[in-house]
């Protein structure tokens, strides 16, 4: 049986506002205290919602490339995409492993979107449907 995991999307505008938090989360990767399932990013370009690779948004996150497994279905994209404020971008980090507390985002300069749980069957059907990320997970707090 798959397990559960978490999901985070951050919005932001600039990527060295992402590139420490993205680091600390490699890094408990490399620890295994989580394991990263998907790291996309995610913009708006005239409403319509577009992915790139981490090394598009910014070169010093090119090792990060091979962890984007497309877990994000089509409503999830738009769903991003349309929350996102013009102009900024949203980085989706879909783990297993304990939450990420919010402190790791700089506040006023990254905003956390959604926050929370993916139901395990969702992450079992991915490779073929994508998860219903927004299903389980929230808005944070305030």
């Amino acid at each position: 049986m798959t397990a559960a995991g978490r999901a985070v999307v951050v919005e932001f505008r600039d990527s060295a506002a992402v590139l420490g938090p993205l680091r600390m989360l490699l890094a408990s990767a490399d620890a295994g205290s989580l394991e990263i399932l998907d790291l996309e990013f995610v913009r708006s370009i005239q409403g319509v919602p577009s992915t790139a690779l981490a090394s598009g948004v910014d070169s010093r996150l090119a090792a990060c490339d091979a962890l984007n497994t497309g877990l994000l279905s089509q409503a999830d994209l738009d769903s991003i995409a349309a929350a996102l404020t013009r102009g900024a971008m949203a980085a989706v980090v879909v783990y297993r492993g304990a939450p990420v507390s919010a402190d790791i985002w700089t506040p006023g300069v990254v905003r956390v979107l959604v926050e929370g749980p993916v139901a395990a069957v969702d992450l079992a059907a991915a490779p073929g449907e994508g998860i219903d990320l927004l299903r389980d997970a929230q808005p944070p707090a305030g």
